[in-house]
């Protein structure tokens, strides 16, 4: 079963989607700036509503699925995620807390963090991180959430190109071992070539499945 599977989709004239699956593993989504890639996420993830069409995640139609029930299976991260006032560790431990699940071990907030090449302290304020900081701070998290699907929108944008494919690399690998699926924008072909199994292209108005 698909991921995602979306039929006669469309959104204010930006994206016209006849239809499309997003197989299960890892999958790019590309395309030139404006094309609707991000649009595509945050219809995936109902933060956007379609004018017409369906959206289904894992066969159920996401308007089935209640908006709170549908964010902790499917977690989205923006391309400048938001770092709230705190420690490092408060902000690791944000999602567990909407999510009403207790605070992740430090422990394993540390080595999540080392995992993706950061080394601040765990009390340290999150608030003095770099963009790029910031980006693999935000991916530390998801790997302590370990959901079930995750979309993320050009996640390693602030990174330079050595440092981008090694922090992807690493959470798809820690990600897909702990059995979940990744949906990512990027604009970098290696990125593509490294991490995805598989591709999406936006253009046009619409998306279409492509070879990778």
């Amino acid at each position: 079963m698909p991921v995602f599977e979306l039929e006669q989709v469309r959104f204010r004239g930006v994206l016209d989607i006849p239809a499309l699956r997003i197989e299960t593993g890892v999958t790019a989504v590309t395309g030139p700036s404006g094309a609707g890639k991000s649009t595509l996420l945050r219809l995936l993830d109902d933060l956007r509503e379609p004018e017409s069409g369906t959206i289904r995640h894992r066969g159920t139609d996401i308007r089935e699925i209640p908006a709170i029930e549908l964010r902790r299976r499917v977690p989205m991260l923006s391309q400048s995620p938001v770092v709230v006032p705190g420690t490092v560790l408060d902000n690791l431990a944000r999602a567990h807390r909407l999510q009403e699940r207790p605070d992740p071990a430090p422990d394993a907030a540390a080595e999540a963090l080392a995992a993706l090449g950061l080394t601040q302290d765990l009390d340290a304020d999150a608030g003095v991180l770099s963009g790029g900081e910031r980006q693999r701070l935000a991916l530390a998290r998801l790997l302590l959430l370990t959901p079930d699907t995750v979309l993320l929108d050009e996640p390693t944008s602030a990174l330079d190109e050595d440092t981008a494919l090694r922090v992807m690399g690493t959470l798809v690998r820690l990600l897909a071992a702990g059995g979940t699926d990744i949906v990512f924008v990027t604009h970098s072909s290696a990125l593509v070539d490294a991490c995805a199994e598989h591709r999406v292209v936006v253009s046009g108005g619409t998306a279409r499945q492509a070879a990778r």
